[in-house]
């Protein structure tokens, strides 16, 4: 008697799975500032109408103002 050797593949196959979870997570910060707003008038009140003119009236000249005067 021969005996032979019939060879039957049976193939598995194995899917590992990695689950990946991403939490996307939303900041709102809050800063703050403050801006402080300065505004200067100047007027030339002169001697007006009807006033006293002359040496020692009207217009006199400004003292500068600021650290280096006027318009530096």
């Amino acid at each position: 008697m021969t005996t032979y050797e019939v060879p039957h593949i049976h193939p598995t196959h194995t899917t590992n799975v990695n689950n990946v979870m991403y939490q996307h997570k939303h900041y709102f910060p809050q800063t703050q500032s403050q801006v402080d707003s300065v505004s200067h008038q100047q007027f030339n009140c002169g001697g007006g109408p009807g006033g006293p003119v002359g040496p020692g009236f009207g217009p006199r000249p400004r003292p500068p103002f600021g650290p280096y005067g006027m318009g530096r």
